[in-house]
């Protein structure tokens, strides 16, 4: 039985544009591993709403083996290009992070994909005040 790498919206339509396209780069990285999508459902009463961060979890029996590393590289550049072709420079509606989750919920990897919101650079480059 091949192991399973689990695709999960942390909220409703989180990563939902490029969910596809990442779930078919993760089965091109790991023909061995099973690729499960989870959607969130908006009329589920216990669905979290549209969040500050967009986050995708992906959650896997076997990760931290070579071959997982692989299929995870491939969600991550996935979901960095997807965001990037839909977004133009200097636009940031959301900070989208991909989580790389163990067996049991631990955070093995946190990857933001999308670029640093252009207030951001103005605010670093402030002199302090006094």
């Amino acid at each position: 039985m091949p192991e399973t790498v689990v695709l999960r919206q942390f909220a409703y339509l989180d990563f939902e544009e490029d969910l596809d396209a990442i779930a078919e780069a993760a089965r091109e990285a790991g023909p061995d591993f099973e690729i499960v999508v989870q959607r969130v459902d908006p009329n589920d009463p216990h669905v979290r709403g549209v969040t500050g961060q967009s986050i995708l979890e992906v959650v896997a029996s076997g990760a931290g083996s070579y071959a997982f590393g692989k299929v995870a590289d491939a969600i991550v550049a996935k979901a960095r290009a997807s965001w990037k072709a839909r977004h133009p420079p200097n636009h940031w509606p959301r900070t989208h992070i991909v989580k790389i989750l163990g067996p049991d919920g631990e955070v093995l990897q946190e990857v933001k994909v999308s670029d640093d919101p252009p207030h951001q650079a103005a605010c670093d480059n402030r002199l302090p005040e006094g």
